[in-house]
Parts: structure tokens; C-alpha cells; sequence
């Protein structure tokens, strides 16, 4: 990270820092405050970051059959979405948290013959459900019960952190207070006094992170584990110098 420190002084000085030296006779006589106050002063980069641990976890359940008609599957899929829905309600799943697409039909087809076109040798039957857990600790036993209820497969479970902008306000503070310990060593050595802060400049933005688990069957054992996220902030200051 580059940082630099510029004070009016009568005659150049070589500087242990990269610098941007400005003298003061360089400077027309109209020129604006605000250009004095960045003349005499020291930019530096600050970087903060803190750790969240994701409370939010999102999966979508796969509900597939195959068959030679369409309509007994479509009533099979029907009845195992039906004991699927139960089971998230007995997890206390909010319906606002539970999402059931309509079912999708495609063709199978077989393609061990040498003809030119494939023959259909059925259907597959399809209907997805994305759910979303406030309360990830009792995903391992959903699950489960989900599979023992007819679903198919799990899919794109995914952690995240419910509210990252409360620890993104916290690596704020902590990247000032990065930039704020780097100014004044940079002061320290160049003797002069660090004042106010002119201009504060950031450069990232709070994020969303998620975390994608494996597709897989739990064992009985609890074993699904979020993790950490780390959010970080970037910024650069400026402050006046004395």
C-alpha cells in the first residue's frame, strides 16, 4: 500500500517514504483553500477486517421419478412433495422460507441403438423446492428426513451471513483506526503534527458471503459446519498536517 506526505518548506528534502513534495512558491496565488490543506498533508490506506459466522443456510431438495407415462409420476411427485412440505413444517421451516416449483417433465431417451434417431424409452418427472434455514444447526436432521420422505437429491446448500452490514460498520472503524496508526508514524518521522482528517475515501462495499457445502447425506452425527467469513474494508484518508 503506497502512502505519501506533502508540507510546504522552503527547500527540498529527501524523505525516507515515497513522497509527492509540492513547494510553496509552486502554487498560483488563487489557489483554493482546500488545495493548501492537501499540500499539507499525508494520504494513507487503511484495511479492517472482522469475522462472521454464517447463521443463514440455503438448499434446494430435488424431487425426481422416472416411468413410461407422464401422469402417475406427476401424481407420485405430487404426493412425496406433499410429506416433504410436512417434514419442513415440523422443522419450524416458515412457509415465507419455502419455495415449490412446478413439476417439469423431459424425455428420456436411449441411445445403444445404431439408428440415426434416438428412441424415448420414458420420462423423468421433476419438481424442485429451495428452502431457506434461520436456523442452520438442524440441517444435518432435515435432511434426512427430507431423503426418507422421497426426496432425491440435495442440491446447491449454500451459508451465508443473515446481516453482514453490522460487521462491514465494524472493518470501517477498523480500517480508520489502520490508517489513523500509519499517519502517524509517517508523521513521527517527517516532524510534523497530525491533524484533522480532510477526505476519506472507501473503496470496497459490505458483501454477501456464502459458502457452498457438498451434496451429500449426513451421517447421524452433526457434521455440517459453517465455518467463518471474514469482511473486509478498504479505504483511503487524508489529514491535514501541522
Amino acid at each position: 500500500m503506497s502512502s505519501y506526505f506533502t508540507k510546504n518548506i522552503g527547500a527540498m528534502v529527501l524523505l525516507p517514504v515515497a513522497t509527492v513534495l509540492i513547494l510553496a512558491g509552486c502554487m498560483p496565488n488563487n489557489a483554493s483553500s482546500d488545495a493548501n490543506n492537501i499540500e499539507q498533508s499525508i494520504r494513507v490506506s487503511g484495511t479492517g477486517t472482522t469475522y462472521a459466522i454464517p447463521d443463514v443456510l440455503s438448499f434446494t431438495l430435488v424431487i425426481t421419478r422416472e416411468g413410461d407415462t407422464v401422469a402417475p409420476l406427476k401424481v407420485t411427485v405430487d404426493e412425496v412433495t406433499t410429506n416433504v412440505l410436512v417434514t419442513l413444517s415440523q422443522a419450524n421451516i416458515d412457509k415465507d422460507d419455502i419455495r415449490s416449483y412446478a413439476v417439469q417433465a423431459q424425455p428420456l431417451y436411449d441411445y445403444s441403438d445404431d439408428r440415426s434417431k434416438p428412441r424415448i424409452r420414458g420420462y423423468a418427472v421433476t419438481r424442485s423446492i429451495e428452502v431457506t434455514m434461520r436456523d442452520p444447526s438442524a440441517y444435518d436432521q432435515v435432511l434426512d428426513q427430507s431423503l426418507a420422505a422421497g426426496v432425491s437429491a440435495i442440491q446447491s446448500a449454500n451459508y451465508r451471513v443473515s446481516d453482514p452490514s453490522k460487521y462491514y460498520a465494524e472493518a470501517l472503524q477498523l480500517a480508520i483506526d489502520d490508517a489513523r496508526g500509519k499517519a502517524e508514524i509517517l508523521a513521527a518521522s517527517g516532524d510534523v503534527t497530525l491533524g484533522k482528517i480532510i477526505r476519506i475515501s472507501e473503496h470496497s462495499s459490505a458483501p454477501q458471503p456464502a459458502f457452498r457445502m457438498e451434496s451429500m447425506r449426513a451421517a447421524s452425527a452433526d457434521v455440517s459446519m459453517p465455518g467463518q467469513s471474514d469482511i473486509q474494508a478498504q479505504i483511503e484518508v487524508v489529514f491535514q498536517i501541522n
